[in-house]
Parts: structure tokens; sequence; C-alpha cells
């Protein structure tokens, strides 16, 4: 990426971020296996030889975090004692659903363990038997593909194989 700049103090831009994308490339690859320290330390030096006003490039994240406030908890963990799916909550957070059960086991509230109770099962097991596949009866249940497939082993009824899309 060339980048021109007519700042008399501007060093020569395309080095510098050839530099800082080499650093930010050991940093990916080595990951936790580094002290990333030392290369952060690096990094701020090159950036503070940049004058003020000189672009830089930016490097987009590979992961968008969505962060929740502490009353959008509250209202999570709120709408899960009253029964709401933790598949659900992740969605309509935009959340992982590994998150979702972190916040709920924070606020010391005891897990539903059995999402597909026996009533339920025998329509999973009939839905199933009739050809539906599993994803559509995870969704209507608000659980996800794994808790059905449980459910069907359960309740004595061996899973299809993953047909494959052509």
């Amino acid at each position: 990426m060339s980048v021109d700049c007519d700042h008399p103090a501007c060093p020569d831009v395309d080095l510098l971020l050839d530099t800082v994308a080499a650093i930010t490339t050991s940093v990916e690859v080595l990951g936790r296996y580094s002290n990333p320290r030392s290369q952060s330390r690096e990094l701020q030096k090159l950036l503070a030889m940049t004058p003020v006003g000189c672009p830089v490039a930016a490097v987009p994240s590979r992961q968008r975090q969505h962060r929740l406030r502490k009353e959008e908890i509250d209202v999570l963990t709120a709408k899960y004692e009253r029964g709401a799916a933790t598949v659900a909550l992740a969605y309509e957070y935009g959340i992982n659903l590994t998150t979702v059960l972190s916040h709920i086991d924070r606020a010391g509230i005891v897990r539903k363990r059995l999402k597909i109770d026996d009533q339920d099962l025998h329509e999973v097991v009939r839905r199933y038997r009739s050809g539906e596949t599993i994803v559509p009866i995870a969704r209507q249940f608000e659980v996800s593909p794994e808790t059905v497939r449980r459910a069907l082993l359960r309740g004595g009824v061996k899973p299809r194989g993953r047909r494959r899309r052509g």
C-alpha cells in the first residue's frame, strides 16, 4: 500500500507500514507462545515516529466482539429465568452460546438440564421418524441441533447420517 505524505518530518511511510505489517503478522503467528509485550513496545516506537496527521494503516479486527452492558446481562438472565432458551438468547443478543451460559452461571442461576422433557421427546421422535431433519426440529423447540440429537439417542432413535448437498 503506497501512501504519499507531504509532511517534511514524515518518515518513509511505505517502510513504516511494511514494518508494522511484519510485526502484526509475527504477533498473529506466534500468538500465545510469544511475549507480546516486546512486540507491543516495538510497535509503539514505530507509531511514535509517525508525525501527527500522517495516515497509518489500520489492521482490521478478525473478530467482532459484542460486550453486554450490566443492564443487558440482567435482562438476559431474567429472560432465561422466565423460560427463554439459551440458543434464542444467544441469537437475540448476537453472542455465543457459551457466553450466554457464562452469564447465567455468573448470576448464580441453576441451569435447566433437561431441555427436551419426556413429553416433548415423543414429539421430537415422531417428527424425526416422519422424515423431518434435526435442524428444523431444533428451531421449533428453541434448542441446538446437538440437543435434539442427544434427545433422539435418549429416545432410542439412531440419527440418520448427514445428507450431502449437491
